[in-house]
């Protein structure tokens, strides 16, 4: 994203930290959840193949972060969701 802006990537960061309040690396984290919860709520996907498709690499790794950003594993809230 930086190359396309054409500003190194410690400026980028920094600038998009000021117009979102949050850096690249949380926006995408974010971005990653708000999909999951979505996938966890309307479709019967695995809970791996909800990471694979939300770009984890495991399902360990995504239940971690997971868990981290929303205080609850991704199979309570498909179950808490889905009640």
């Amino acid at each position: 994203l930086s190359d396309r802006a054409c500003v190194s990537k410690y400026h980028f960061a920094k600038l998009f930290k000021e117009e979102t309040g949050v850096s690249p690396h949380r926006y995408l984290i974010n971005v990653r959840i708000d999909h999951a919860k979505e996938m966890l709520c309307f479709t019967e996907s695995s809970i791996l193949d909800v990471a694979r498709s939300c770009g984890f690499d495991d399902r360990s790794t995504f239940s971690a972060a997971f868990k981290r950003e929303t205080g609850i594993s991704p199979t309570s809230f498909r179950e808490e969701a889905t009640a």
